[in-house]
């Protein structure tokens, strides 16, 4: 049925008044307080945890900034309260340029120590808190930097991995530095495991100079961040930081 001009015109109208008032979606406060934990917190048996992470991302004044919200602490990221979330609604409730899914992901050191701590809340049900914020150059990508392969991030956290001895180590080695595994990612293969870690080597697609490492340390290897922890992906978005 097609309306008349005068009906076209009050429908239109009334669709800009909902639109610009009462429709309009809310702003939802979203929190990236982190707050000191004295003493800090300490978790063992942390190797092959999984846990999930969704990157809250903003553009403002030419800079690009973000909240990062995890599960660690508060449960495993049950599969079906992950895939239930839509990152598209998590923008329009937000009010943020992007929310980017970062998991499921696996734990690869064996104690995780933070000496900050934000508040948990519900994420489209699924319980999550502020765990670190990001720095990104003015005009990045959001997205596409962030999960740009082989490109650090700065992440401001203050944490130290521990890597117990006698259980294995994974390192991208570059040029300039080495970079310790912190997590293996199912995001792109499903089916990774970390029986799969150790030839990993084998699939990446490694930029010029670079090696994939898997060491064994006899003595306890301890890795700070320092409150500022130099962080990249590889292409299969296996994580890293950058080893001080």
């Amino acid at each position: 049925m097609q309306l008349d001009r005068p009906m076209r015109t009050a429908t239109l109208s009334a669709l800009l008044i909902c639109f610009t008032s009462a429709c309009s979606m809310q702003r939802q406060p979203l929190s990236c307080a982190l707050t000191a934990a004295d003493p800090p917190r300490s978790q063992s048996g942390m190797r092959d945890q999984r846990y999930c992470e969704i990157l809250f991302m903003q553009g403002a004044g030419g800079k690009t900034a973000g909240c990062v919200y995890t599960t660690f602490g508060l449960n495993t990221c049950p599969e079906e309260q992950w895939s239930a979330i839509n990152p598209r609604a998590l923008r329009r409730q937000y009010q943020i340029d992007e929310a980017i899914m970062n998991g499921p992901r696996f734990w690869t050191m064996d104690t995780f120590t933070i000496d900050m701590s934000g508040a948990a809340t519900s994420v489209d049900g699924l319980e999550m808190k502020p765990g670190a914020s990001i720095e990104m150059p003015p005009g990045s990508l959001l997205a596409s930097f962030v999960q740009r392969a082989y490109h650090e991030t700065q992440i401001n956290r203050n944490t130290a991995y521990r890597y117990d001895a006698g259980q294995p180590v994974y390192q991208l080695v570059s040029p300039d530095h080495t970079y310790i595994m912190q997590a293996y990612s199912q995001i792109v293969d499903p089916t990774l495991t970390k029986d799969g870690l150790a030839t990993l080597g084998d699939r990446l697609k490694l930029p010029s100079g670079w090696k994939y490492v898997v060491t064994t340390p006899t003595s306890d290897l301890v890795v700070n961040s320092g409150g500022k922890a130099y962080v990249l992906q590889d292409d299969l978005q296996n994580t890293y930081q950058r080893m001080q």
